[in-house]
């Protein structure tokens, strides 16, 4: 148990010398890694315990689906995929231009619907209904980083049967100071 004392806090602040606060920049540093940089095989365990909690899992038979997500305000989701030992098969940052393509190359023919769009990318940054060419329509908007820097906003629109209808491209709008492009 802590008790509070009445001394002044000065003296409870401990005094670092540069060695002391390098070596804690050190540690921190180390602490800083990206997912990306877990190697395939990894736990999902060992996984757990240094990212924490995913923010959606999903089973994808023969896989399971997780996904450490950073919405609603970062730009970053990185969606995991282990096998039925819960060993790491691959891992990837899937709120990217690419990896929205592959949702917008399969409407129609083998669309996506609202559970797989979730499983694949976690919860989305916002949630809403809006027009699309004059018909209102469920909309999932996920922030990410067009080419790695810019602040985007990818909207997905689900028709009446929750099926990808269409994808569409926008600023973020926390980034939107109404000048012509980032401020210029």
């Amino acid at each position: 148990m802590i008790k509070a004392t009445s001394q002044p806090a000065q003296r409870l602040i401990p005094r670092l010398g540069p060695l002391s606060m390098m070596a804690g920049a050190v540690v921190l540093l180390a602490g800083c890694t990206s997912m990306a940089e877990l190697p395939e095989g990894s736990t999902y365990a060992q996984v757990q315990q240094q990212y924490g909690q995913p923010t959606v899992a999903c089973d994808n038979a023969p896989y399971t689906l997780r996904v450490w997500s950073q919405q609603p305000m970062g730009y970053y989701a990185w969606r995991g995929v282990f096998d039925d030992q819960d060993q790491l098969i691959e891992i990837q940052q899937v709120l990217s231009d690419p990896m929205f393509a592959q949702v917008e190359q399969d409407i129609g023919d083998n669309s996506w619907d609202l559970d797989k769009v979730g499983c694949n990318f976690g919860p989305p940054a916002e949630q809403s209904v809006a027009p699309y060419i004059g018909v209102r329509m469920k909309v999932w908007s996920y922030r990410y980083k067009q080419n790695g820097v810019w602040p985007m906003m990818m909207n997905i629109f689900f028709d009446d049967n929750d099926q990808v209808h269409a994808l569409q491209r926008s600023m973020d709008p926390r980034d939107n100071d109404g000048q012509l492009w980032m401020g210029l």
